[in-house]
């Protein structure tokens, strides 16, 4: 809980759809992201929006004061599944 994080949607047991959590030119990472807590694991599949719309309820963190070093783990896998698009 608190750590920063891309934006997503919910995090559920199974193979649940896609639900993207704003409208935005979806592209899928072809990456699956494995991560392990005290008491689950995580399985993610990384999408990336080359577009995105300004709705919804989502606080983002200035382009300037972004630093991957301040990612926690799970959230720098995925940072580094989505810089291979580019």
């Amino acid at each position: 809980g608190g750590m920063l994080c891309w934006p997503s949607s919910n995090w559920v047991e199974g193979e649940p759809e896609f639900a993207p959590p704003f409208q935005a030119d979806w592209v899928e990472v072809t990456n699956e992201i494995r991560h392990t807590f005290t008491h689950f694991h995580l399985k993610l599949k990384v999408m990336v929006a080359h577009s995105v719309s300004d709705e919804g309820n989502h606080q983002f963190t200035k382009e300037s004061e972004f630093f991957v070093s301040n990612l926690p783990t799970v959230m720098r896998k995925v940072w580094d599944a989505a810089s291979s698009l580019t």
